[in-house]
């Protein structure tokens, strides 16, 4: 036809056009040669059309394209064939042999989306099988422009005990726990973070900043052990619990409750030598204002009877030091406290035990306490509770001593107003306690042996005390008492020498302003023997000291204006007239008291006859 349209009608049920080609020769039994730019058939929902080499099959919405009973081949082998617009597969899509590349230019919506909310408890939703991979990739996904959006998203929001990733392989045919990963993150010239055999992973890490942050939760090693390493100036490990506040447990937990002879925690330094560092370093800057104080280190030991609870071993130390605790800002609190409310400590038990084992020193000092201070601070103080009846406060025990020295108190050379020793007790129930109490069985003593010696070797002193003996008793307490063995025979008492004093007093008795009927000096014997000897006996010892006198009696109190009493000789008294007035009228005495100086002239003695009565001694 040159022109115009050609119809077929069919109005029976039968094929309307069929071309039959019986030959076997490449032709085509329907060619279509169109010119213009219509479409090339057009049907109810669906058209065919060619442009240039291009064939185009346009179904209008909800078109179907089915092979029934059969394979259905879109595009041909090595060719691509190119999707416009959205695809929707509703039973599954398999590629045999090469690639499946997704190239998305949208930045609002997913590039690949796999929904499936019927499925619960399948292997799984996007499944990659590559079991001949060895070192290549088994699925690739780029995304080149991507910033701040996301990648890869899978979402699994009604998962329970399913796998939302799941990645399957033969452990044995991983390489090792370093090569051959599960999960690699690569940042295109080495590895971040890896999951290898076994589950060992690896985070390359940058100096400096946060790798592993678990912001709740906790870490649980249930067998093996940590090890870090790191070669960084920083923290090896940082743990930070800020808002601990009243965990029963602690902030960081340990627990061996299998442990016999091994160790709970060990920390080890064996490379170097610590020149300003510290192995162990704890550091608190909270300051406790309440009444319930808190504590920097907490050792608890319920269960440990004969066992150690702390132990410090420093078998090498020489010059250096084994604990130090340094408190610089303590006021009223305590550098180190043991407190014990045991019942049963033995006699060798000890709250605080410094024991030394080594047989020789040089000049070794085992304990020392040493203070800075410069006004009334108590360098060491032992006290004792007021319950305290039977015991011992301190216990200096040298059974071996021989030219030793149990107790030194030296170093005293600038000793004003101070005390080198003071022994004081203030109350009022004591009977046969002892507050100082030195005994000795020694029977090899010589003459230099002491049990008590106070040598002061100072050159100079300003109204020196070098021993002081001081009580506020108002009773008949007896402040010094020397007592020698009823064996003693031919030693001394109390012996002292002053061989160079010159101007000085070897013996002062004073400040007995308040004495009334007491006695300043008694002696007194009970001895029944009958032998010649002297209760008190006084000598000068060299003829040429004229101007000494054996004793001398001086009282400054006056009687009737005129007269001192000044010695009493059994019963009778000595008197002195001050001017040389006589007695006679004007002083009262005993009988047999006798008055020196009773005449201004002849200096004379009287005898006192009764009461007022003094008569003159004649010859």
């Amino acid at each position: 036809l040159d022109d115009g349209v050609l119809t077929f009608t069919v109005t029976s049920a039968a094929d309307g056009i069929y071309i039959n080609k019986t030959n076997a020769g490449a032709v085509v039994p329907l060619v279509i040669a169109n010119s213009g730019s219509g479409n090339d058939i057009t049907g109810p929902a669906w058209s065919i059309i060619s442009t240039g080499n291009i064939g185009i099959l346009e179904l209008t919405s909800g078109g179907t394209i089915n092979a029934t009973g059969g394979a259905l081949t879109i595009g041909k082998t090595a060719t691509a064939t190119t999707f416009a617009g959205t695809v929707t597969i509703s039973e599954g899509l398999t590629t045999s042999d090469g690639a499946v590349t997704f190239t998305d230019n949208s930045n609002t919506a997913a590039s690949v989306s796999i929904v499936n909310a019927t499925a619960s408890t399948y292997a799984g939703e996007f499944k990659v099988t590559a079991a001949g991979i060895t070192s290549g990739t088994g699925a690739l996904f780029t995304f080149a422009g991507l910033t701040t959006g996301t990648g890869l998203s899978i979402v699994a929001a009604a998962t329970t005990s399913g796998s939302i990733l799941k990645l399957t392989a033969t452990e044995a045919t991983l390489t090792s726990e370093n090569s051959g990963f599960y999960i690699n993150c690569y940042d295109g010239a080495a590895s971040d973070f890896t999951v290898g055999k076994y589950g060992s992973t690896i985070i390359a890490g940058n100096a400096g900043t946060d790798v592993l942050t678990i912001t709740a939760g906790n870490f649980k090693v249930t067998s093996g052990t940590i090890t870090q390493a790191s070669t960084a100036s920083a923290s090896v490990l940082a743990i930070t619990a800020d808002s601990v506040t009243t965990s029963t447990t602690g902030g960081v937990t340990m627990s061996f409750d299998g442990l016999t002879s091994g160790y709970g925690l060990s920390i080890s330094h064996t490379t170097s030598a610590i020149t300003t560092g510290s192995v162990v370093k704890i550091v608190s800057t909270g300051v406790d204002t309440g009444t319930a104080q808190g504590t920097l280190v907490d050792l608890v030991s319920s269960g440990t009877t004969a066992g150690t609870v702390l132990g410090l071993t420093a078998e090498s130390l020489a010059t250096g030091i084994g604990a130090l605790i340094t408190l610089n800002g303590l006021t009223t609190g305590q550098g180190v406290s043991i407190a014990s409310s045991a019942t049963a400590i033995t006699t060798t038990g000890r709250m605080f035990l410094v024991t030394h084992s080594g047989t020789t020193g040089t000049t070794a000092t085992l304990s020392e306490f040493t203070s800075a201070a410069t006004d009334e601070t108590t360098v060491l103080r032992v006290t004792a509770t007021a319950a305290l009846a039977l015991g011992t406060v301190l216990d200096i025990s040298a059974a071996a001593l021989t030219t030793g020295t149990a107790l030194d108190i030296g170093g005293m050379a600038a000793i004003t107003t101070g005390n080198g020793i003071v022994v004081e007790a203030s109350g009022t129930t004591r009977t046969d306690g002892k507050l100082l109490s030195l005994t000795c069985a020694s029977t090899a003593a010589t003459a230099t042996g002491r049990m008590l010696l106070v040598n002061h070797t100072g050159a100079t002193g300003v109204s020196t005390v070098l021993a002081e003996i001081k009580s506020a008793a108002t009773d008949e307490t007896v402040i010094l008492q020397v007592l020698a063995s009823a064996a003693l025979a031919a030693g001394t008492v109390v012996n002292l020498s002053a061989a160079a004093m010159t101007t000085g007093t070897a013996l002062a008795i004073n400040d007995l302003n308040a004495l009334t009927t007491g006695i300043g000096v008694s002696v007194v014997s009970n001895s029944a023997d009958a032998t010649a000897r002297s209760l008190v006996y006084i000598k000068n010892d060299h003829a040429s000291a004229v101007g000494a006198i054996p004793l001398e009696t001086v009282n400054d109190a006056v009687v009737a204006s005129k007269f001192k009493a000044q010695a009493k000789f059994g019963g009778f008294t000595l008197w002195v007239s001050t001017d040389g007035t006589t007695p006679n009228g004007a002083l009262t005495g005993t009988a047999g008291d006798i008055c020196l100086n009773c005449n201004a002239t002849t200096h004379k003695m009287m005898v006192c006859t009764g009461t007022d009565q003094w008569a003159a001694v004649t010859g």
